[in-house]
């Protein structure tokens, strides 16, 4: 900082030319990888909140829709019957399908 302050003053430079030597010696700005698009639905009466994560940064309107519409298929055939915490903790979500649910 004092080297910047010496190269104003010496070379006479002006607020744009101290900018353009901090640039040059800060190197290539580092920007941050884009985080992962969340699309959250909050329900006309606050009844319930729908948020659904994605992998990618950038998702179109389409690809919300049709994600939306594989989550309303697999409802449909197999209806949730009970809450998800009552399933079995191995089960998994990565097939696109719910969990068995045990009748006891």
């Amino acid at each position: 900082m004092r080297r910047l302050a010496q190269q104003v003053a010496s070379a006479g430079l002006t607020r744009e030319d101290a900018r353009e030597v901090r640039r040059q010696e800060a190197g290539p700005r580092i920007v941050p990888e884009a985080k992962p698009y969340s699309f959250r639905y909050v329900a006309p009466q606050k009844d319930f909140t729908l948020e659904l994560k994605f992998r990618r940064a950038n998702v179109s309107p389409a690809e919300v829709a049709a994600s939306l519409h594989v989550v309303l298929q697999a409802l449909e055939e197999k209806p949730l019957e009970a809450a998800p915490w009552d399933a079995d903790p191995q089960s998994s979500f990565d097939d696109h399908s719910l969990p068995e649910v045990s009748e006891d």
